[in-house]
């Protein structure tokens, strides 16, 4: 992995994997629900201690998105992986390609959801972030609450990101 990715791949990482062991729920797709919310929540808390200019010119470097990717699809995607299956077994999650289908949402949730790469304003993300949760449920994982949504979009609202 690119070294760029440093403190702040190694955080989502950490939290995603501690969220995981956590959080606790009646079935994995609720767990899931709750963890990305509590993710969105960790993400902006740690997000607010850390220098925004230095953040946001970060993710204009190739090398960190490309650490990004990595990130996404060798660290976190098995962690969510690994709750699709849980899904699968409890019956709350109907999907056949677990790991691909994670690896798929972490993407879009590192690169394409990012304000910070792309110029929107906040009609435009919020359709994206309905997309991707109309997305979740067509692949069989209704695990993306309105409630995570708004969390999100206060979050960029808040830090000037949309």
């Amino acid at each position: 992995m690119i070294p760029a990715v440093g403190f702040w791949g190694n955080y989502e990482t950490k939290m995603m994997r501690d969220l995981a062991v956590s959080t606790h729920a009646e079935n994995a797709r609720i767990k899931i629900t709750k963890m990305l919310f509590d993710y969105a929540v960790g993400t902006a808390d740690s997000y607010n201690s850390a220098p925004k200019p230095l953040l946001l010119s970060a993710m204009k470097d190739p090398n960190l998105v490309v650490a990004t990717l990595q990130t996404a699809v060798l660290d976190m995607a098995p962690v969510l992986s690994k709750l699709f299956i849980d899904g699968a077994a409890d019956g709350s999650i109907q999907m056949e390609y677990p790991l691909e289908y994670a690896e798929i949402f972490m993407l879009l949730l590192s690169i394409w959801l990012k304000p910070t790469l792309f110029s929107r304003d906040v009609p435009e993300t919020k359709r994206r972030l309905q997309a991707f949760q109309q997305l979740m449920r067509h692949l069989g994982a209704d695990i993306i609450s309105d409630e995570t949504i708004e969390k999100v979009l206060t979050f960029y609202r808040e830090n000037d990101l949309i």
